[in-house]
């Protein structure tokens, strides 16, 4: 196989900028999160939708170790 490093990494910036980059998201919107700790499983769907979530903070633990 012949070697020429500077059309292959042409190739690769090429690739990188024409298939990797218009693939990143890189718009944000904020977001608000909020949870409901159950008080048993399973839930019917009816009792959770009645449920009143709460919000919490990032970094908060989602619920109780399995």
């Amino acid at each position: 196989m012949q070697e020429n490093r500077a059309l292959s990494e042409a190739r690769i910036a090429r690739f990188f900028d024409e298939r990797i980059l218009p693939a990143v998201y890189s718009n944000t919107t904020p977001l608000v999160i909020s949870a409901w700790e159950v008080p048993g499983e399973p839930v019917e769907f009816s009792v959770a939708r009645q449920a009143t979530f709460t919000p919490f903070a990032e970094g908060t633990r989602w619920g109780k170790p399995w």
